[in-house]
């Protein structure tokens, strides 16, 4: 990706020097604001804006989770407001306009996002698949006769294939 980012860069006329660094070197650096352009990733934790926009709050900038270190007084303030609101429309509205400010003063690129995919069993009743998937195995349904079902018959399938082909 920074050979990419570097080559990208060039062809607008912008040189960048890439460094590489390790995790430990890369989270110091953000921590101690040594670090002029980096990337990092984020996996929100729960499906709120504020789970993200949160990112560039100036209020918590390095060594907090703002290590873009973006700092705007009008910004700060109305994610201060929103972040207070209860969820529903207004609130909604709120994080859409912060969204927008963030995209026009770019202080930051997304470059990702993860996608992902899931097999489950037949016998996993009430599974629903997120992004945000923290928390959730405790609550899965599990119909303990169509499971051992599958299992067996899973299990004579392959003696059967191994007989029959003897």
């Amino acid at each position: 990706m920074a050979e990419f980012f570097q080559k990208a860069m060039k062809n607008i006329g912008v040189n960048i020097k890439v460094n590489s660094n390790t995790w430990p070197q890369l989270t110091q650096k953000t921590k101690k604001r040594q670090a002029q352009m980096f990337g990092m990733a984020w996996l929100g934790d729960y499906p709120d804006a504020e789970n993200f926009l949160q990112l560039l709050y100036g209020p918590n900038a390095s060594p907090g989770p703002n290590g873009s270190n973006y700092s705007n007084s009008e910004f700060n303030k109305k994610f201060d407001i929103a972040k207070n609101m209860q969820p529903g429309p207004n609130r909604a509205k709120r994080y859409a306009k912060l969204s927008k400010m963030v995209a026009e003063e770019v202080p930051v690129i997304f470059g990702v996002h993860r996608t992902s995919f899931v097999l489950k069993h037949s016998w996993m009743k009430n599974y629903k698949f997120s992004t945000f998937s923290h928390g959730h195995a405790k609550y899965y349904d599990i119909d303990l006769k169509q499971k051992k079902k599958t299992f067996e018959s899973g299990i004579l399938s392959n003696l059967e294939q191994k007989t029959a082909s003897k």
